[in-house]
């Protein structure tokens, strides 16, 4: 045996025995040995148990033939025994990609998987136990693999070996009677799991799982007396000897007691045919033909040639150069900065057809949806605007708001085998909503609460930002989706919101920041916008419950510009320096050792540039994806460090 090539995450569990042959009747079974005292094991006894070392040595005296694990409720795992090769074992040994070892006969298959039944099934030649069972285990590789979740699979298989109806007749299985009854229970009674058998005899159903009724203990104690003897008169006369037979329903119910020990001989019924498998995996296939067909037709490929002589569409934009139209823009803001009031006035410029901020807008329907207020606070918002712009309520009915602050808001949730992001019920309502609406505008606040995934998990944040920009190009409309940068956002002004995934997924994005010299002024600033240019700012005022605008910075006069990419090429040249002599840069402003800037505003070729130069630098790269984050451990701990990125 090869018991160093058992999986290491099963070896760490003390649950081991020994076993060896003991012959019963015409056949040798193996019986579980306790691998301290020699004596026969208990399934359901820990102190029956030991190491995987303990057991291994003691496997090496004479008598015992190999090791095994007990299953229990305290392991995360599930064994499938397949008692021979035929070509339904072989079909249910490819469907689980997970460890799998030889039995020690050389012709069957145990199969380790995480996952759980609720209780153990027999059908045929296949087995499955999740608890009060041990398997022998011989390190013997037949699939080469770590023990994974097999859920569905598992699950499946399980039904399949759910018990078959009471009518069915057994009778072709039974078989006269070889010993007298006395013998059977001596037998039954003195066996490894004797003292299980003596419970069940008396009708205590503690050692089962579960269902523990008078009629699952019936069934239980049955099945146990069917191993002993295949004859129905003799396992009835037993059954009805014993105190647990003594109950009303067993003494006067024929039908009951025929339906029970039918049951008992299930596992001698005919193999049940796994087609499922097969079938299952076409249906799949054909579905995700299917799929791509789909695909293919709302995306087909197109040759460049087809643009000839054709004028392109003008780009469309919801707020030129700052929100464009048919795609996602995501505007961040710090905690108590209004963001939440600055959207909900696009909403109502565009619904009323009036400017923003004194830019045009789009004219068309809004739809609002809130995590963060509930209807009252939208209300008093929406008076102090329509006050502020002289904009009565009536002439709001394009304006439609969904609050759902203190509700789930959730648009996505992950599915827990792939990680994978999945629409929820709530995105199709807002899916149906936007489609009876047709609205120019969507408007979601805020991430946090509608983003069902992990902040920083890139493939996560791109299907989201996906299904947005799904919404905007079916519809026709604008999204613009409401953000709380994180610490680090907030500390270098790039406004960014956990990975930087989001800033590279959205076509446009915009900062809304406090005024450092005016206490109710805000900066409104464009960080990103692929069809314009970056950098323009509005400096905003609040009066009366509104945002007004008081004064536009340009975004790129050509001094300024050159001056930009001059240091913007100097933090990088400074950067590759760093990484060259093993230093690593964090972006976060909270490291005082190796915050970026401020080392750099100290390095010798710094050419008189100052903290706050390569900090402005350290945005507009990383907005550029010039520049990235990674994540490194040092001295033990994990940290942020900067990094480039190849062109």
């Amino acid at each position: 045996m090869t018991y160093e090539r058992i999986p290491q995450e099963m070896r760490e569990f003390p649950q081991w025995v020994c076993w060896k042959y003991e012959q019963r009747g015409s056949k040798p079974t193996k019986v579980p040995v306790n691998p301290a005292t020699g004596r026969l094991a208990s399934v359901t006894n820990s102190a029956d148990w030991v190491s995987f070392e303990d057991a291994c040595e003691f496997a090496k005296r004479d008598g015992i033939d190999g090791i095994g694990f007990v299953f229990t409720d305290v392991d995360p795992f599930t064994g499938i025994d397949l008692d021979g090769d035929g070509e339904t074992e072989k079909r249910i040994a490819v469907e689980f990609p997970t460890y799998q070892e030889i039995s020690p006969s050389g012709r069957g298959l145990h199969i380790i998987v995480r996952g759980d039944v609720t209780s153990g099934r027999r059908r045929g030649t296949i087995e499955i136990y999740s608890r009060e069972r041990y398997f022998t285990m011989t390190g013997n590789v037949h699939r080469e693999a770590p023990i994974t979740d097999c859920g569905p699979q598992l699950h499946e298989l399980w039904g399949l070996l759910r018990p078959s109806s009471a009518d069915v007749d057994a009778s072709e299985h039974f078989a006269a009677a070889s010993e007298e009854d006395a013998a059977i229970y001596e037998r039954a009674a003195n066996a490894a799991n004797g003292e299980k058998f003596l419970r069940l005899w008396n009708g205590d159903g503690s050692d089962l799982s579960g269902d523990q009724s008078g009629s699952a203990i019936d069934q239980a104690l049955v099945n146990m007396l069917a191993f002993y003897t295949k004859d129905p008169e003799q396992i009835e006369r037993l059954w009805l000897a014993s105190p647990q037979g003594q109950r009303e329903k067993t003494l006067t119910r024929d039908d009951y007691r025929q339906s029970t020990i039918n049951r008992a001989f299930d596992r001698e019924l005919p193999k049940v045919e796994f087609d499922f498998l097969a079938m299952k995996k076409k249906q799949d296939e054909k579905a995700e033909a299917a799929q791509l067909a789909a695909t293919m037709e709302a995306f087909p490929v197109i040759l460049a040639s087809d643009f000839a002589g054709k004028a392109p569409m003008p780009r469309p934009w919801h707020v030129p150069d700052m929100i464009p139209g048919r795609t996602v823009t995501l505007l961040s803001g710090d905690g108590g900065t209004g963001k939440s009031l600055l959207a909900l006035q696009l909403a109502v410029a565009t619904a009323a057809g009036r400017t923003w901020l004194g830019a045009s807008v789009r004219e068309g329907g809004c739809f609002f949806l809130t995590a963060e207020d509930d209807t009252e606070e939208v209300h008093r918002r929406l008076i102090d605007i329509g006050r502020s712009e002289g904009i009565e309520p009536e002439q709001l009915q394009r304006l439609a708001i969904w609050p759902l602050a203190g509700g789930d808001a959730l648009l996505t949730a992950t599915d827990g085998r792939n990680g994978a992001l999945k629409p929820t019920a709530r995105f199709a309502a807002l899916k149906g909503e936007i489609e009876a609406r047709r609205p120019a505008l969507i408007v979601l606040d805020t991430l946090a609460d509608l983003f069902g995934g992990e902040e920083n998990n890139r493939a996560q944040v791109r299907q989201f930002v996906g299904m947005l920009r799904g919404l905007a190009l079916e519809f026709d409309a604008a999204v613009l989706l409401l953000a709380h940068p994180s610490l680090t956002g907030m500390n270098n002004g790039s406004g960014l919101s956990g990975s930087t995934a989001w800033n590279n997924s959205v076509r446009s994005r915009l900062y809304l920041k406090k005024h450092e010299a005016n206490a109710n002024g805000r900066i409104l600033e464009t960080m990103k916008a692929n069809y314009g240019t970056t950098g323009g700012q509005v400096v905003l005022e609040w009066k009366t419950g509104a945002f007004v605008a008081s004064g536009h910075i340009s975004a790129d006069p050509q001094h300024k510009k050159l001056a930009e990419n001059a240091t913007d090429e100097l933090f990088l040249q400074l950067l590759a320096d760093f990484e060259a002599k093993g230093t690593a840069l964090s972006p976060q402003y909270q490291s005082p050792t190796r915050y970026a800037p401020r080392l750099m505003a100290k390095h010798p070729q710094a050419g008189g540039t100052n903290e706050g130069g390569f900090k402005l630098a350290m945005v507009r790269l990383m907005a550029a994806g010039r520049i990235r984050e990674a994540s490194v451990r040092i001295n033990r701990r994990e940290t942020l460090t900067l990094c480039a990125v190849p062109k």
